[in-house]
């Protein structure tokens, strides 16, 4: 009963993680290293929910970055959500980047690019990130999310990490998972949960 339970378990996660993946957006690139005080233009593609989108609410913090700039895509609308009315203060993304349907433009799909945000990086040896986050009412309304019409569904989770100056003596591990990492790893606890099962199956059978 125990294996069954730890089958059903490792299919919950395999699920959970996929789901998660495909509700994003994503940067290019999203990690690497940088100079200490140098720029860095990071592009931000679509990767919506199913269909139907026609805001993406980017809401993101930067840690060790300061925001310079940002542009949308050449035939979107860019609503600045920021507390000072822009699409950017400090280290905060805050922009509301709509298609304009009614000029048969249509809906989000994967791979749409949605902007593009300019940082400055911190004059530190160090790490960057960029985090997709939920309200922090000292800077923005809302999370990070897309908007179909009548739903917003939040898209959350670290969009970037970079390592600024020196590299470090350990291993950067980036928070960013391509979707077939995240489903390979999945099917593998899934699998490793089948084995347990049988394995114990088989044990009760040959003791009687």
């Amino acid at each position: 009963m125990k294996k069954l339970s730890l089958l059903l378990f490792a299919l919950f996660v395999f699920t959970v993680s996929f789901t998660s993946s495909a509700h994003a957006y994503y940067f290019t690139p999203s990690s690497g290293n940088v100079q200490k005080n140098g720029t860095t233009s990071i592009s931000i593609y679509a990767q919506p929910p199913g269909t139907g989108n026609i805001v993406a609410s980017l809401r993101v913090a930067f840690t060790n970055a300061t925001i310079t700039g940002f542009a949308a895509a050449n035939g979107l609308s860019p609503l600045g959500s920021c507390s000072n009315g822009n699409s950017f203060v400090d280290n905060y993304l805050c922009v509301d980047v709509g298609h304009p349907i009614g000029l048969g433009i249509g809906y989000y799909a994967t791979g749409d690019l949605i902007g593009v945000v300019t940082v400055q990086w911190a004059n530190i040896n160090g790490i960057a990130t960029a985090v997709k986050s939920d309200t922090d009412a000292a800077h923005y309304a809302g999370l990070s999310a897309y908007y179909n019409g009548s739903t917003y569904t939040a898209s959350l989770g670290t969009a970037g990490t970079y390592n600024i100056g020196t590299i470090p003596s350990t291993p950067l591990f980036v928070d960013v998972v391509p979707e077939i990492t995240l489903a390979a790893a999945g099917l593998a606890v899934i699998f490793i949960g089948i084995y347990l099962y049988q394995r114990t199956t088989d044990e009760k059978h040959s003791s009687k």
